[in-house]
């Protein structure tokens, strides 16, 4: 059962990209020139499921093929190029030249190619970059002619090549030819280096993970084989969406809809976080950020993670990306096609690095970073778990200073008596490790349900960790039990500067001890503006 699934999966993932050049053909006059770049290195020979990629490679060829109708083989030129498939690996020179077009590109008799490809080899090493200039090559010299490659591998380049600077190279002597990869059971690394490749070229990389809706997506292209209309931008603020908190207010422009480089520079670990319509969940499948010009200012690398709990919880990574620095032909915007849909309530960007550029900003000793825009694209109204809720009907702060709380001991009283005050000024200096003990109205017990702590604007010596104990004897010295500890995002949320920290269930308490544990950055020193307690009196 495992290898039908197996097998199906990848044999439509070859039949939708050929049907998207047939759909391409009949939209218009231009000559259609496609050439496969299979994979026959040494790691196709590697078990997979109850054969080996190199066999399972062949048979979904093979069942391409047989299954395309006649009139495909007439109205495309088809080419079959390979690699690693005549030399050892443990010959390097040898084996990292390995590649052969073993099928001129031209009017194709499946029959033969079926034939060629069963009878390859896998034996050396994954010379793609080299694979790729050879590749170019092999195609006719019409200027009327639209020139695609399918590559097919389960690896990253192994013989110190480049392939997207290879892509880069080509583009520079005007030689359009666009890449569209495929990975089968492939690694990390061998992923990000397959859909740069495709991104470098104007392609699009798939996995056969996202086989099923690939066919979905390429059988409405058959249907319609003209260019779709982008969808909706689920985080565009004309749709609803909004920036709840960020690091740096420029990125209050990053869904605004305009292309216009934004007026602030960002540095490595500037992040922001989105939400949705009315803090909606919602499927996302791909998203995109425009380049409009090759600059050493440009964004290089970043993360992007999801969360269906709050804007400060429950973070999990979708993934690390490179932004090419380049324009594409024709577009302005690269699309980053998620492996399989994710499901979030909110998005975080997170600024990982640039291009190089050398200017230093203002507020900072590093590199100036640009941005322009980002969007998400998906489907609003998904379905997720209900986050369990430890909050208490109609809660006030009763630990404000006008509700009857008081501090009762602290190594600064008159620092930290005005974290109670309501006047949200900066409190310090304050350091690592001290520690406070408050008390509510007349010392009487209260139930808890969360604290709560502001961030105005994002600073290395923000409060980052705090310890949190409650007691309810009558000794402010004894009877503590740990609440626990809560982690401040280095962020300033747009709507309500105030991040809660809730209880994972209510809490009991006369008095309520609490330590600096750390800053955002290693250091002693600690800022903070105020500090709430919701709950309500027994």
């Amino acid at each position: 059962m495992c290898y039908t699934i197996h097998r199906f999966l990848a044999v439509n993932l070859l039949m939708s990209f050929l049907l998207i050049y047939t759909a391409n053909l009949y939209a218009s006059p231009q000559k259609t020139e496609i050439l496969i770049v299979m994979d026959s290195s040494a790691s196709m020979e590697e078990v997979f499921e109850d054969s080996t990629k190199l066999q399972k490679a062949k048979e979904s060829i093979a069942e391409v093929f047989t299954g395309l109708p006649p009139e495909f083989f007439t109205q495309n030129n088809i080419g079959l190029r390979v690699y690693g498939h005549r030399y050892n690996w443990k010959e390097t020179e040898k084996s990292c030249t390995d590649t052969q077009l073993v099928f001129p590109i031209g009017k194709t008799d499946p029959k033969m190619l079926i034939k060629t490809v069963n009878d390859l080899k896998a034996k050396g090493s994954t010379p793609i970059a080299y694979s790729l200039t050879k590749a170019a090559e092999d195609f006719s010299k019409d200027k009327d002619v639209r020139r695609y490659i399918l590559l097919v591998s389960d690896g990253a380049e192994t013989c110190g090549g480049d392939p997207v600077a290879v892509i880069n190279e080509l583009q520079k002597k005007g030689i359009n030819i666009i890449v569209n990869t495929i990975g089968f059971a492939v690694g990390e690394d061998a992923r990000k280096q397959l859909e740069a490749i495709a991104a470098a070229s104007g392609g699009r990389y798939y996995t056969a993970r996202a086989s099923q809706e690939l066919k979905t997506e390429m059988e409405k292209l058959l249907k319609e084989p003209e260019p779709e209309i982008e969808p909706d931008d689920l985080i565009a603020q004309v749709n609803g969406g909004i920036r709840v908190a960020s690091t740096n207010k420029g990125f209050q422009s990053l869904n605004d809809g305009q292309d216009a480089p934004i007026k602030a520079w960002f540095k490595p670990g500037d992040e922001a976080v989105f939400a949705f319509k009315d803090e909606q969940p919602a499927t996302i499948r791909s998203f995109s950020l425009p380049v409009l010009e090759s600059s050493p200012k440009n964004l290089k690398g970043f993360d992007l993670y999801i969360s269906t709990d709050s804007p400060t919880s429950g973070w999990q990574k979708v993934g690390t990306y490179d932004l090419p620095n380049m324009v594409f032909e024709g577009r302005r915007y690269h699309v980053f096609n998620l492996d399989s849909p994710v499901v979030a309530r909110y998005i975080k960007f997170k600024v990982f690095s640039g291009y190089g550029h050398e200017e230093y900003a203002v507020n900072w000793a590093g590199p100036a970073i640009r941005l322009y825009e980002l969007k998400v694209f998906g489907d609003l109204g998904a379905e997720v778990e209900p986050a369990a809720d430890a909050t208490i009907p109609k809660e006030i702060n009763i630990l404000a200073a006008s509700q009857g709380g008081q501090l009762i001991a602290s190594a600064k009283n008159e620092l930290f008596s005005q974290l109670i005050d309501g006047r949200e000024e900066p409190v310090k200096p304050l350091r690592t490790g001290e520690e406070a003990v408050f008390a509510f109205k007349d010392k009487k017990i209260v139930t808890l349900g969360k604290i709560a702590v502001p961030i105005f604007e994002a600073n290395i010596r923000n409060i980052k960790e705090i310890l949190v104990w409650a007691s309810t004897s009558e000794n402010p010295l004894k009877g503590y039990e740990p609440v626990g500890r809560f982690e401040v995002a280095n962020l300033t949320f747009a709507d309500n500067p105030y991040q809660e920290l809730v209880f994972d269930n209510p809490v009991r308490a006369r008095f309520l001890k609490i330590k600096l544990d750390s800053a955002q950055k290693q250091g002693e020193y600690i800022i903070m503006y105020e500090l709430k307690a919701y709950g309500k009196f027994e």
